[in-house]
């Protein structure tokens, strides 16, 4: 989805009351979704190979994603357990795949991490992963009774900051689902739209 749409969608958005707030959220959602994964499936081992905008490999930039995804899921668990602000939005509490817990100093410390483990493990896992993680989360943020309204309504406040200088009062739950949208739609979009 192209960065001014989505930006635009998510503001007209955060206005709306929980309901209808959500029923935007989960239109734009399925939209990027379909894009994502779509675009993902569609990658090669070839392609999956080569280099993105940013210089790393198209593969590594797809585990990059998947695994913040995967970072997203567990904080979607705690905030279903009543958790307010979950650990993720402090970098903190990882649960790896081997069942260990990380907590990580900075974003590029995480995406190292990661872009390390990810290099010699074959395209087809990542690929297959990463279609998953970004289905749980849809549906963990659109099925009724998960991570409704009301449930992202109750989480900790934050103030949203937009391109303009445009802040917007919100909740902690919310501002996880856009970021959600924003990483699989609109960040990538350079390396994920000609594929």
């Amino acid at each position: 989805m192209q960065s001014d749409l989505f930006y635009s969608r998510i503001q007209q958005a955060v206005p709306l009351d929980t309901v209808r707030r959500h029923q935007a959220f989960s239109a734009i959602h399925a939209e990027i979704l379909s894009e994502y994964t779509g675009a993902v499936s569609s990658i090669s081992s070839a392609l999956a190979e080569s280099t993105s905008h940013d210089g790393r490999s198209l593969k590594l930039v797809v585990g990059h994603i998947m695994e913040w995804d995967r970072f997203m899921i567990q904080a979607a668990g705690e905030l279903l357990s009543g958790v307010l602000d979950p650990q993720m939005m402090s970098l903190k509490g990882f649960h790896h795949l081997q069942g260990m817990t990380q907590d990580f100093e900075s974003i590029d410390g995480f995406n190292a991490f990661h872009a390390a483990e990810q290099e010699g493990q074959a395209w087809a896992q990542i690929q297959s992963r990463a279609v998953a993680c970004a289905g749980i989360l849809h549906r963990l943020f659109t099925t009724p009774g998960l991570l409704d309204g009301a449930l992202l309504d109750a989480t900790a406040p934050v103030t949203l900051s937009f391109k303009g200088g445009i802040k917007m009062k919100s909740n902690t739950g919310w501002q996880l689902w856009i970021i959600v949208m924003e990483h699989e739609g609109v960040e990538h979009i350079a390396d994920l739209s000609p594929v």
